[in-house]
């Protein structure tokens, strides 16, 4: 059994989402997720991993990205790559493209959170779904 997961590059722009195969160009949020949704049928993807840049400095479109997926793909395996550290998402301590305010960005982190299957966080940490704990992240030697 193969498993494929597409990659989503988020980085800073005015309400957009860079898009690896079609890298530099911002692509709407609902653009993004009707190529999702098409890609997964057209080339079975099993997952979709969200990388920058930084996704969490578009919260706001981000959220509303994992909304849409969830919707429309549920069984759809989704994760992120972010700098930040569970602390600074958990306390709202971190940048947003729109400058929400901290206790707006605690809420959209709760959100996000609850729609992804793993989070890898600045610190090495690993937020798993399944277990719904935060751990380090371990290699074997």
């Amino acid at each position: 059994m193969s498993l494929s997961r597409a990659a989503i590059w988020v980085v800073l722009g005015a309400g957009m989402f860079g898009h690896t195969p079609f890298a530099g160009t911002e692509y709407a949020v609902e653009t993004i997720l009707a190529e999702v949704v098409n890609r997964r049928r057209q080339y079975s993807r099993d997952g979709v991993t969200f990388s920058g840049g930084e996704p969490m400095q578009q919260a706001e479109d981000l959220d509303m990205l994992l909304q849409g997926l969830r919707s429309a793909l549920p069984r759809l395996s989704v994760g992120m790559f972010t700098g930040y550290s569970e602390k600074e998402l958990e306390t709202g301590h971190y940048f947003t493209k729109r400058g929400v305010d901290q206790d707006q960005r605690r809420v959209l982190w709760r959100s996000i959170r609850s729609q992804l299957d793993f989070a890898v966080m600045g610190g090495t940490t690993v937020f798993s779904l399944r277990t719904r704990r935060c751990a380090p992240v371990r290699t074997r030697r």
